[in-house]
């Protein structure tokens, strides 16, 4: 669907208040219609940092996996890895395990 690169209080940590703008939170309304519209559910789990500020260090939440509850079901595990983050990026990469196709009956 895209990079939409938001932060909202359903996943970002509340110290982070000063980034949940009216605008911001507004341009977020269409995602959040859809992915209750699809019924969509957050894989990474809550409040786990995706980016981190260089010129702070603050930890954020701008990125996030969805998927569909049958989906859900297929995910090992979900999680971030800041030892992989690549050089001059901000962003930390998110790997997600999905159950092997053999194994599933």
């Amino acid at each position: 669907m895209g990079d939409f690169n938001q932060h909202h209080l359903l996943w970002d940590k509340p110290r982070n208040m000063h980034l949940f703008t009216w605008e911001n939170l507004d341009l977020m309304q269409p995602l959040l219609n859809l992915l209750r519209q699809h019924n969509m559910k957050m894989v990474l789990l809550l409040f786990i940092p995706t980016l981190q500020v260089h010129n702070t260090g603050n930890h954020t939440r701008v990125d996030n996996i969805f998927c569909t509850e049958q989906l859900m079901d297929m995910i090992i595990k979900c999680k971030t890895d800041n030892v992989a983050r690549p050089v001059k990026t901000d962003h930390y990469p998110i790997i997600t395990h999905f159950i092997h196709l053999n194994n599933v009956k």
